[in-house]
C-alpha cells in the first residue's frame, strides 16, 4: 500500500490553464490539485497588474468622458472642465491604477468570503437537518401530512 505522500509524488501538477478549465469540467480534480500545491498568488497577481494596466490604457478616454460629464453638469464650457480636471490629474494617475489594483484583492476576499459562509451554513445544515432535509424548500419540511 502506496503512503499519501508516495501518491502525491506520483501525480503530475496541472498547468494554470488546465487549472482553469478543470474547474468547469474536473472540478473534484481540480480542487485537490489547488490542495496539493495551491499557487492562486501569481494569477491574481497578474489580474491585478492586467487590472492596473488596462486603466491607464484607457484613461484619455476616461478623461474625455469626465470632462464633457463636469462641463454638462456644471454648465461650464470643456475648455473649464479640462481645467478642473488639471488640478486632480496629477493625483489621478496614481490612485486609480492602485485603487483598480488593490480593488481585484478585496472583491476576491469578498467572493471568498460569501463562498465560505455558503459552505459553512450548507454544511451545518447538512448536520443538522440530513442530506436530504437540508435541499427541500423550507416550507416542505414543515407541512404535516
Amino acid at each position: 500500500m502506496e503512503s499519501s505522500t508516495q501518491l502525491a509524488e506520483g501525480v503530475k501538477e496541472k498547468t494554470f490553464f488546465a487549472r482553469w478549465f478543470g474547474v468547469y469540467f474536473s472540478p473534484r480534480e481540480t480542487f485537490e490539485s489547488i490542495k496539493r500545491k495551491p499557487d492562486w498568488l501569481i494569477p491574481l497577481v497578474a489580474w491585478a497588474l492586467i487590472s492596473a494596466f488596462s486603466i491607464v490604457i484607457i484613461s484619455p478616454v476616461l478623461k474625455t468622458v469626465q470632462i464633457n460629464t463636469i462641463a454638462e453638469k456644471r454648465g461650464i464650457s470643456e475648455e473649464e472642465a479640462e481645467e478642473l480636471l488639471q488640478s486632480t490629474a496629477g493625483v489621478q494617475k496614481i490612485a486609480v491604477p492602485l485603487s483598480s489594483f488593490i480593488s481585484v484583492f478585496v472583491v476576491t476576499l469578498i467572493v471568498a468570503g460569501i463562498f465560505f459562509m455558503v459552505q459553512k451554513i450548507s454544511y451545518v445544515c447538512r448536520l443538522t437537518l440530513g442530506a436530504v432535509d437540508c435541499y427541500q424548500p423550507f416550507a416542505q419540511r414543515h407541512i404535516r401530512r
